[in-house]
């Protein structure tokens, strides 16, 4: 079930969600690496890697779904390929950093979960 376009419980809604998600990115990726290296990173960072997905984990208790890895694994290999880099798990982590931490500011998705839910969850109660 979808509420303003938002999976309201976890299954087949939720996973649809994110697998449409994840081929959106696979299909945008392969348009970005004809584009330059930078220019192709921060289209990739700033438009269309978690700004596409975070509107689900916002609004959706999306914790351990396994498409979230996918997701990684498929920003992974597209940033590696605009790169033309092979990133090993420590770089990947490194990569993934904040980039006042020293990272590129791609952020994984299963790191972004918890506190992005639990962070739009808070932000719905009153105060009194």
């Amino acid at each position: 079930m979808m509420l303003l376009g938002a999976p309201v419980i976890k299954g087949k809604t939720q996973d649809k969600a994110i697998t449409d998600t994840i081929e959106q990115l696979s299909r945008a990726i392969d348009r970005l690496s004809l584009f330059h290296a930078h220019d192709a990173l921060m289209i990739l960072k700033n438009s269309l890697a978690m700004p596409k997905l975070l509107y689900t984990i916002r609004t959706s208790d999306c914790f351990e779904n396994p498409l979230l890895m996918c997701f990684d694994d498929t920003l992974r290999t597209g940033l590696s390929r605009i790169l033309k880099v092979d990133l090993s798990n420590g770089q990947w982590l490194q990569a993934s950093l904040p980039v006042g931490n020293g990272g590129l500011g791609v952020r994984s998705a299963m790191m972004l979960v918890p506190s992005a839910f639990l962070a739009s969850a808070a932000s719905t109660l009153v105060d009194k």
